[in-house]
């Protein structure tokens, strides 16, 4: 399944829009499978979320792990099969401009609305294998381990937000 990202926009999910600024009771209201928690919708075994504000869509996350039933698709990139350096290059070029972070590793494309959260890093890695090596568990834990690696390979998670002028 894919799920089109459009940016300062939304989302299309099998025909299903989710735009920025729909009203929450119109979003419950389309064929589509969701849970609710706590006021936001998440779809797809919680891979993918709508968050709220004053009843309006404010912020659509799209998390990538084993269980992601769907390609985020934008401009024609699946932006979770890529790796994290060439999505980061091509959001640039989106974006029109530099790149933001912040102190946890977050990216901001502040001109078209997208953050992704860098997740994992490669110090992370390293002291995974390290303990699990130190207790003697690096066997058990192999494929913990490579999950962790594509993990950080990739973007981790998506978020789409309307950019405000």
């Amino acid at each position: 399944m894919k799920v089109k990202i459009h940016i300062n926009k939304g989302i299309t999910i099998d025909n299903i829009e989710i735009n920025l600024g729909d009203n929450t009771e119109d979003i419950k209201k389309k064929d589509i499978d969701f849970e609710e928690f706590e006021g936001a919708l998440y779809l797809f075994d919680s891979t993918l979320a709508i968050f709220f504000e004053n009843n309006r869509v404010e912020y659509i996350e799209l998390s990538n792990n084993s269980t992601t039933p769907y390609s985020p698709i934008l401009e024609n990139v699946d932006v979770f099969s890529e790796k994290r350096q060439s999505v980061k290059d091509f959001l640039e070029k989106l974006n029109c401009a530099p790149l933001r972070s912040d102190d946890l590793g977050d990216i901001y494309a502040d001109n078209i609305g997208i953050t992704i959260d860098a997740g994992i890093t490669q110090a992370d890695i390293d002291e995974c294998i390290q303990d699990a090596k130190a207790e003697g568990i690096y066997e058990e834990m192999k494929d913990s381990i490579e999950q962790d690696i594509y993990r950080m390979e990739h973007i981790e998670i998506l978020g789409i937000s309307k950019v405000t002028a």
